[in-house]
């Protein structure tokens, strides 16, 4: 079995992307309420001010995450981004969109 690095520990010990999670849940929990498709999801312009909010938020919330593990010394770009990618990936399993459901 692979060893994991010194950021995956980080993640699995600390869960510090458990409010990015959170407010990308919220997001998408809105999209799927909206009967958005995730061609239709790449252009909203009239979402709630909560929506906007939490767009924002999230956003902070992974520079702020990047900055924490640079600071520690164990940041990768690479690997962050995949990490995020499938926990993101988790929430739109459990939220799908209209065209993401099974037939």
């Amino acid at each position: 079995m692979e060893e994991m690095s010194p950021m995956v520990k980080f993640f699995s010990t600390v869960k510090p992307d458990n409010k990015i999670v959170d407010l990308y849940t919220t997001i998408r929990t809105w999209l799927q309420r909206e009967g958005h498709t995730t061609e239709s999801a790449k252009r909203i312009s009239g979402g709630p001010a909560e929506i906007w909010d939490a767009r924002h938020r999230m956003v902070v919330e992974i520079e702020k995450l990047k900055k924490d593990l640079y600071n520690y010394g164990i940041f990768d770009q690479s690997e962050f981004n995949n990490y995020i990618e499938r926990r993101l990936k988790q929430v739109d399993k459990k939220f799908p969109l209209i065209d993401e459901l099974d037939d």
